[in-house]
């Protein structure tokens, strides 16, 4: 008759569970400390690469720091540049509108007194033949006159380069900002109708049609009259502007501006 004891020799159930729970649990343990192994590799790694990187970010903006700050050094000379030809430019204007202010008498006065010497040259009956004193004196003044007016046209030749170089250097600049304070600063200046036209085509290619309009306007205003050899296409401009055209590029060449001074009383010759 079997007996109703259980076998010690024979494991239960329950423990082989529990062996095999722990079989598993040591398994994942092995794997999670292969994973901390390789996480803790990657991790120095980047700690060790961190400094490299670190000192690459570094000399990049150090780089780029010079490169800004040597851009703002040459704008800054450029700016110092245009502002001292700026002065020098304005002393010539005065100095030239005084030499001409007083040479204009002088001017008039010999060639009254050259045409009424050339008069009497030609009807020598109708008045008496000037002295020799006279005529010697008169040849010294307009010898004297003639040298004075060549050293002025000189000196306006040399300043109308001067600003025609000046305006060069400016067009060549895409913002209108720095042509458009040129012709503010400069409108008496044979170059102004140019130097604002040229400010509003750059407006006008801008997109800035109110602004382009009324510097367009303001030179037809200005500078009306015929020497001004801008006046056909500013006013082609405004009719543009004003059908909300887009603008289209114009080969407009650099010129000058001579307007013809206003006429005024002679004044009485000086014997």
């Amino acid at each position: 008759m079997p007996s109703d004891k259980p076998n010690p020799a024979a494991p239960s159930t329950a423990s082989r569970f529990a062996w095999l729970g722990w079989l598993v649990a040591l398994a994942l343990l092995g794997m999670t400390g292969a994973e901390l192994r390789a996480t803790g590799a990657t991790l120095r790694e980047v700690a060790e690469q961190r400094p490299v990187r670190i000192r690459e970010i570094d000399d990049q903006c150090q780089a780029a720091l010079a490169a800004i700050a040597a851009e703002k050094r040459l704008a800054a000379d450029q700016h110092n540049e245009l502002l001292a030809l700026q002065g020098r430019l304005e002393f010539d204007i005065k100095t030239l509108k005084l030499s001409l202010a007083e040479l204009e008498p002088q001017t008039k006065n010999a060639e009254r007194n050259y045409r009424k010497i050339s008069e009497t040259v030609a009807h020598p009956g109708d008045a008496k033949s000037p002295p020799p004193e006279y005529l010697a004196e008169r040849k010294i003044r307009l010898a004297d006159l003639e040298r004075a007016n060549q050293e002025l046209r000189a000196q306006y030749q040399r300043l109308e380069d001067r600003l025609r170089t000046s305006l060069q250097a400016i067009l060549e600049q895409p913002d209108p900002a720095p042509l458009k304070e040129w012709y503010i600063t400069r409108s008496h200046t044979v170059f102004a109708p140019a130097a604002g036209v040229f400010a509003a085509e750059k407006l006008y290619a801008r997109e800035r049609s109110l602004e382009a309009l009324e510097l367009y306007e303001e030179i037809l205003r200005r500078f009306p009259e015929p020497a001004n050899p801008y006046l056909p296409h500013c006013r082609e401009r405004v009719r543009q502007i004003l059908d909300a055209q887009a603008y289209t590029p114009a080969d407009l060449p650099l010129q000058a501006y001579f307007p013809r001074p206003d006429p005024t009383p002679a004044p009485q010759a000086i014997d």
